[in-house]
């Protein structure tokens, strides 16, 4: 079993030189606009190289700035309300809300509905899966397979000889842990993802510096209600729908004096 840690350390390692290595990062300008073309939830999408519930969350409020539903709240409980419009809509976008949709125009973020939205998150991710995946970065999980194989192998031959010791058991399951921290390390963006995080760093970084003088932009838009409603969902898929609001509280608040 040690022979198979170091063996699937060594082929492992070896591996992610060749294709597991990020593509050098560009230089990063800083863009008061998102990347034309891509979806809150598409960007949030390629930049983890996979699915999460940001990206689900992020679509969501996407389609309430769009107008295709409201979002209310009673509680601590959050409904979903389906609205007509006429906004464009990604690809993505449109599956998510006939799958959330496809019985009733309102669906309450619960439990009792946990089918319904698991289903449209799969069927979301899916629809980003077939439009990014391969295109934007590659997972190379299968580059594992061989190492993964010839130490469960190896584990057999040690259990059916009765040789296997406590020792012999902890070495098969940090063998087991490598291959899984190797599955993350293997995912990589390809050169045209790389281009397109370096554009989206450029974007993050407008959306969470406060003193936008420090960014040497030129003519960046006033900060407006409408400026931060549409931004909010980039804001989110990129983890700083924190900061992005805090750069509107003047705004806000001066909104309250007036009414």
């Amino acid at each position: 079993m040690l022979l198979a840690f170091l063996l699937s350390l060594a082929y492992l390692y070896k591996s992610w030189t060749h294709v597991g290595r990020d593509p050098e990062a560009g230089t990063v300008f800083p863009h008061y606009e998102p990347p034309k073309g891509y979806s809150p939830a598409s960007t949030r999408y390629i930049s983890k190289m996979g699915y999460d519930n940001k990206a689900f969350s992020a679509a969501i409020i996407n389609l309430a700035v769009k107008g295709y539903l409201t979002i209310s709240k009673i509680g601590d409980e959050y409904t979903l309300s389906k609205k007509v419009s006429d906004g464009r809509l990604a690809a993505g976008e449109k599956i998510l809300l006939t799958t959330l949709f496809n019985k009733e125009d309102t669906i309450a973020l619960d439990p009792e509905n946990l089918t319904t939205i698991s289903k449209a998150k799969k069927a979301h991710s899916a629809a980003l899966k077939n439009d990014y995946n391969k295109i934007y970065f590659n997972l190379n999980s299968f580059v594992l397979l061989p190492s993964l194989l010839g130490t469960l192998i190896l584990f057999s031959i040690v259990a059916v000889t009765g040789a296997l010791t406590p020792m012999a058991g902890i070495l098969f399951v940090l063998t087991d842990v490598l291959h899984v921290v190797f599955f993350f390390l293997m995912r990589a963006p390809s050169i045209k993802g790389r281009r397109l995080l370096d554009r989206l760093e450029g974007f993050r970084l407008y959306l969470e510096v406060a003193e936008q003088d420090d960014l040497n932009l030129k003519n960046p838009p006033d900060r407006t209600p409408e400026l931060f409603e549409s931004y909010l969902p980039f804001a989110l898929a990129l983890g700083v729908e924190q900061a992005w609001a805090e750069q509107f509280t003047e705004v806000f608040a001066k909104l309250e004096i007036e009414q």
